[in-house]
């Protein structure tokens, strides 16, 4: 049973864009088994404080949070682990979080740079009524 709903913001424009679903669709099938899998898990988790899938960001980033997840892969035929964050709105009395954008964390950097100030763009359109938000599929 679901304790967690999962929502996606789709963007104001001519053609509103759900940033997530746009993200996901760049990704390798590996990268979006194990998206589904921390989803699944986190719908299912009552306390999201307590698990290494999800960490809520302070400073300049209130108000967002992270999902986590790492995929394991193989390169120039050596191991390589790619972290993965997506950013969304963690609505914890509601029990809600809403995509916001996806990003790749690799040596302290995250793709796309601006992942997080894009974020809380998106946030405070969102705030404002500007997009709106669809469930999670």
């Amino acid at each position: 049973m679901a304790l967690w709903r999962f929502l996606d913001y789709r963007t104001e424009d001519e053609v509103p864009r759900n940033l997530i679903q746009v993200w996901y669709g760049q990704q390798g099938l590996n990268v979006q088994a194990e998206f589904d899998a921390t989803v699944a898990t986190l719908a299912a988790t009552e306390n999201w404080r307590k698990t290494s899938n999800f960490k809520l960001l302070t400073k300049k980033h209130i108000g967002l949070g992270e999902l986590r997840f790492a995929v394991k892969t193989r390169k120039h035929g050596k191991d390589q682990i790619r972290r993965f964050r997506p950013v969304g709105v963690w609505r914890e009395e509601a029990r809600e979080f809403v995509f916001l954008v996806g990003c790749e964390k690799a040596r302290g950097a995250y793709t796309p740079a601006n992942a997080f100030a894009l974020a809380l763009g998106y946030m405070k359109k969102l705030d404002r009524g500007e997009g709106d938000t669809c469930e999670h599929y």
